[in-house]
C-alpha cells in the first residue's frame, strides 16, 4: 500500500467528512479569483470579508505583469495565486506597476 493509504482509511476518512465535520465553507460565488479563496479564508477565521474587486480600467498599468487564467477556473487560479506569492519579491525588483492576475477582475 503506497503511502500507507488505504481503501478503510479512505472509507473513514469520507465517513468523517459526511457526517462528523461541523463546520462547511464553500468558494463565495459573488467574487471570482483570490477574492473567492480569500472569503473562505475569513470565513474559517471568522471575519468580515469586504475586499472590493479592483476595475481593470483604474488598475493596470503600463509596467505591470499580467499572469493569466480563467476567472471561474478555481484550481488555474489557486495555481497562479501560487506562482505569483513565489515570483512577487523578484519580479517587483523589476515591474514598478505591480503584477495582476486576470482572474481577480472577472470577464475580460
Amino acid at each position: 500500500v503506497e503511502y500507507g493509504i488505504t481503501r478503510d482509511l479512505v472509507g473513514q476518512a469520507i465517513t468523517w467528512l459526511l457526517h462528523d465535520v461541523k463546520d462547511n465553507f464553500r468558494l463565495a460565488t459573488g467574487c471570482v479569483g483570490r477574492h473567492r479563496f480569500q472569503a473562505v479564508v475569513n470565513a474559517v477565521l471568522k471575519k468580515n470579508f469586504t475586499e472590493k474587486v479592483p476595475q481593470l480600467g483604474t488598475a493596470m498599468a503600463f509596467d505591470a505583469l499580467i499572469v493569466s487564467s480563467l476567472p471561474y477556473d478555481d484550481e488555474a487560479t489557486a495555481a497562479a495565486g501560487i506562482l505569483v506569492s513565489k515570483v512577487q519579491a523578484q519580479v517587483m525588483q523589476n515591474v514598478s506597476a505591480g503584477i495582476y492576475m486576470l482572474a481577480d477582475f472577472g470577464e475580460v
